[in-house]
């Protein structure tokens, strides 16, 4: 079946294509350049201000400045950051709290202040030093004066007596721990210093301070070593003001008398042994023993305040090494016999003979009589007031010697020595 859609086909000849008709698109003709090959454009130089090398310098100057100064000021915040946490240290050590002190009443006993030789007896040779003690009949009477028998537990234990220098700035020292090794007792201490520091004026010839250990009957400890001592306030004492220690009263009558001693400017005093309550009022004996209240004392001492020691253009200057030379020479010659004498050295040597020099110099009797009255009932024949004052040298200087004057004891006696660093 024919298709009538189909072209139709004449004597076999194919019909022509009908061509549409369009209008071509133009293509663009490209320049082409004649020659050895494309021209890179010329870029145009860029106009740059002229170099200011001193401007530069000036700069890099300034930035090294800025750089100097903050390494100092860095420095600076440190070193003032530093003052100021000093400062703060300073105030916290100087203000802080006050810690007392204290001891084990299950390991000791407080047996109040001691000279050297703790006690004496009345021909004025010692009777006791450091010990055993196996009750309490035994102690020396100082030591009772200042216990009671229910302070003691002498049906299970012995007590040990030891002593403890106090130095001349300390209070309420203590034994603060112990620790037993075989037959010794190694303990350490603690202490305050004076609120007054150095300011304060030590009149004492009581500059020990005494224990009693408690130990073992079975296996008692035969010895106490002292291993540190610890300050427990936060005072420091003032090394300017001038110190007085350790006058002593003997009163030697002719024979047993009753003795009145008033001290002239009393609100000085600070402490004193016995207690001074309006003055003491003893029976003496020619043996220099002091009956006063039921007890029997070897002599009077008491401690005060601003003394004024002082250095001047006449003294004596003295190695230290020949300290105990000179010391003995010149206290015999102003009055002291041999056992006031051996107590005034055996307290003030330690304290001058590693010096290499010492200034001394005692002090006038209207001086110490100015400072501290003393009103004695009867009135002695004989009264020795020594007053010494001494500083520490370096170096040797020629100073005028200070004349002493001979003193003789005659008849009723009434002798007081003491002494002060010159700050």
């Amino acid at each position: 079946m024919e298709n009538d859609n189909e072209p139709k086909i004449e004597n076999n000849v194919e019909p022509t294509p009908v061509v549409e008709e369009h209008t071509p698109t133009p293509i663009p003709i490209q320049e082409v350049q004649v020659g050895p090959g494309p021209v890179e454009p010329q870029q145009q130089p860029i106009n740059r201000p002229p170099v200011n090398e001193q401007k530069i310098n000036k700069v890099e100057k300034t930035k090294l400045d800025s750089k100097t100064k903050m390494i100092i000021g860095i420095i600076i915040g440190v070193v003032v950051a530093s003052i100021v946490l000093a400062i703060i240290l300073f105030l916290l050590r100087t203000n802080g709290p006050t810690i007392i002190p204290e001891y084990d009443k299950n390991q000791f006993v407080y047996g109040g202040s001691c000279d050297v030789y703790i006690d004496w007896n009345g021909d004025g040779s010692k009777n006791m030093d450091e010990g055993l003690y196996t009750s309490y009949n035994s102690l020396p009477p100082r030591i009772q004066e200042n216990t009671t028998s229910s302070d003691y537990d002498f049906e299970n234990y012995y007590y040990y007596l030891f002593k403890i220098n106090q130095g001349d700035e300390m209070k309420n020292i203590a034994p603060i721990s112990r620790k037993d090794v075989g037959n010794v007792a190694y303990v350490s201490v603690g202490y305050n210093l004076h609120e007054e520091g150095c300011s304060t004026a030590r009149f004492t010839s009581l500059n020990y301070v005494c224990y009693l250990a408690k130990t073992s009957k079975t296996n008692p400890i035969n010895s106490v070593e002292i291993t540190s001592t610890k300050e427990m306030n936060n005072k420091k004492c003032s090394r300017f003001a001038p110190q007085a220690w350790k006058p002593i009263i003997y009163i030697y009558p002719e024979k047993e008398m009753d003795v009145s001693i008033k001290l002239g400017n009393s609100h000085l005093i600070t402490t004193s042994y016995p207690k001074y309550v309006n003055g003491w009022n003893v029976k003496a004996s020619p043996n220099g023993n002091l009956e006063y209240n039921g007890k029997i004392y070897y002599g009077l001492y008491w401690e005060g305040k601003d003394y004024n020691a002082y250095e001047s253009n006449e003294g004596f200057v003295v190695k230290g090494e020949d300290t105990s030379k000179f010391l003995e020479e010149k206290l015999s010659l102003l009055g002291l016999n041999e056992k006031e004498a051996n107590e005034f050295i055996i307290y003030w040597l330690p304290k001058m003979e590693h010096n290499k020099y010492n200034y001394i110099r005692f002090d006038t009797l209207d001086n110490i009589n100015n400072y501290m009255p003393l009103d004695i009932e009867p009135k002695p024949g004989t009264l020795i007031r020594v007053y010494m004052m001494y500083k520490p040298l370096d170096n040797y200087k020629d100073i005028k010697t200070q004349e002493l004057t001979k003193v003789e004891r005659k008849g009723y006696t009434v002798v007081e020595w003491g002494g002060s660093e010159i700050k």
